[in-house]
């Protein structure tokens, strides 16, 4: 018997179809004519969204609830509205929405039902302001240095705390997103930047998909395909996103995964610099994924303001026509979509979203923080008094997601505010010296940094400014371990996270 899918598919056309396999990116904060003419033209089923896009709660309820109004009116069918809202530093909403610490954090808790409540929560608010689907968790399995993005260093923690977050996500209404299949390179590159090859044997590889595995048993409804190379899983060279060995074969095929496949942004250069957005977006859909991130946001946006989207389109309607993408590719990928879209069905904001009351999850995510602030201090300099000096490099200890999206406010002024003291912004390592004098009257000094690539370089410098005082007091807002490089720190005090929650909770253990 036909289903109510079957009927939906008789009737759209071709690019209609192809535009339910694209998850778009809009410039704006406040919906457009630009924009409408941009969503309708092109048949646009699903719209993902960046910092750029938010600007307070009310602001991002209208423009979800003006994104369903024009994607409706189009198409005649619903929208899935995505974020990248994992917790931690990749944390799209912040003003909008609680910001909860880093996956690391909360496996660090010892309780999953932590991850639970963290996805609960998460879902209550992304649901109550009209978005659907969260691209979230990470399922990948640290086994290289420090990254807080993972819950932990073996596949069970992996798969015992992102499936928590998932299920919390899932009853809250809101689609999960496991990433990033097959388990995330290790190779400490990153494919936002440039091509990355794997050399994981497959045993190990396939031992990496335990937490993907576990995830779909428990109705995970989507996975992201990481951009990285595996040679023991495809030989030709293609990365995973656009391997059908990998998403056809083996996660289709072997793995039994019946839910949405959707590509990692294909504006990130290991897809750009080797083939081009839009012969990605062709190989991609090939390869079997389903929604196709053609989007961008953060760093990834085009330099020059060019539409990087529209081409993307043209090639999959090129590919259809000229036979190189079939049909029933298509018509499969179509099929995953609606089935989500039904399920779901419509998502619109809360009307009352403006008045909502999350002061007890900011609580809950502030106390989540404080379990990742480590203190070593042997010599009882904290608390700290009045008129300290803080010390921070500009680019690293920003609060802000990885990826370059709305970084705020830095470690430096934000601490001499709460402590009340003083703060200095330094740019390179070459500024540092001349901060001798300040340090040398302070009554305490803190040296804090953010990026392990910056923590080795400006460690003679900080070794230079504690001999003018001893006080002196290091700090590591990313990776515990860079504190090995600060010997002669009187203290130290380590955390996971730069959100504001984890850097509220640093202070507090300095008051």
């Amino acid at each position: 018997m036909p289903t109510k899918i079957d009927a939906i598919l008789s009737r759209m056309t071709i690019d209609e179809k192809l535009g339910q396999m694209i998850l778009a990116s809009i410039e704006v904060s406040q919906m457009n004519d630009a924009t409408r003419e941009f969503l309708c033209a092109n048949h646009i089923g699903n719209v993902i969204l960046f910092g750029k896009n938010c600007a307070g709660r009310e602001n991002l309820a209208r423009l979800n609830t003006e994104i369903q109004a024009t994607i409706q009116a189009a198409t005649g069918l619903p929208a899935l509205i995505a974020i990248d809202q994992e917790g931690g530093c990749v944390t799209r909403l912040r003003s909008e929405a609680t910001v909860f610490p880093s996956a690391m954090v909360v496996a660090r808790t010892g309780d999953s039902d932590n991850a639970y409540r963290v996805g609960r929560i998460m879902g209550d608010e992304l649901r109550a302001l009209g978005i659907n689907l969260d691209l979230a968790p990470v399922l990948d399995t640290l086994t290289g240095s420090a990254e807080r993005r993972y819950y932990g260093t073996t596949t069970n923690d992996a798969a015992q705390y992102g499936c928590a977050m998932a299920r919390g996500l899932r009853d809250a209404g809101v689609l999960a997103c496991g990433k990033h299949f097959p388990g995330h390179e290790q190779t400490g590159l990153d494919t936002h930047f440039g091509f990355v090859v794997d050399d994981t044997p497959s045993d190990v590889l396939m031992r990496c998909m335990t937490p993907f595995r576990r995830a779909m048993a428990e109705n995970l409804a989507s996975v992201m395909i990481a951009h990285v190379c595996y040679p023991a899983l495809d030989a030709s060279g293609m990365p995973a996103s656009l391997s059908k060995p990998i998403i056809t074969n083996t996660l289709r095929g072997k793995l039994g995964f019946n839910g949405l496949v959707i590509s990692d942004g294909l504006q990130m250069h290991a897809i750009v610099d080797r083939y081009g957005a839009p012969q990605g977006a062709v190989l991609a859909a090939l390869a079997g994924c389903d929604l196709l991130i053609t989007g961008n946001g953060g760093d990834n946006a085009d330099p020059n303001g060019r539409d990087v989207q529209t081409p993307c389109i043209g090639a999959l309607r090129a590919a259809v026509e000229d036979g190189t993408l079939p049909m029933q590719v298509v018509d499969a990928a179509v099929r995953r979509i609606l089935a989500c879209k039904l399920a779901l069905s419509w998502t619109m904001p809360d009307p009352e979203i403006a008045v909502q009351d999350w002061s007890e999850h900011a609580a809950f995510a502030d106390a989540l923080a404080d379990t990742g602030i480590e203190v070593c201090d042997p010599q009882g300099l904290l608390p700290l008094p009045e008129g300290s000096l803080f010390i921070a490099r500009a680019s690293g200890t920003g609060i802000g997601v990885t990826e370059g999206d709305r970084i705020t406010e830095s470690f430096a002024p934000l601490a001499a505010r709460l402590l009340h003291g003083h703060s200095a912004m330094y740019h390179t390592v070459d500024e540092l010296p001349a901060l001798a004098d300040a340090c040398k009257a302070a009554p305490a000094v803190v040296f804090a940094f953010g990026l392990r690539a910056e923590v080795e370089e400006a460690a003679a410098a900080a070794a230079a400014l504690a001999h003018e005082n001893k006080r002196f007091i290091a700090i590591s807002l990313a990776e515990p371990d860079a504190l090995t490089f600060y010997p002669f720190a009187a203290a130290t005090i380590s955390a996971w996270d730069r959100t504001e929650p984890a850097m509220r909770a640093v202070c507090g253990r300095m008051m």
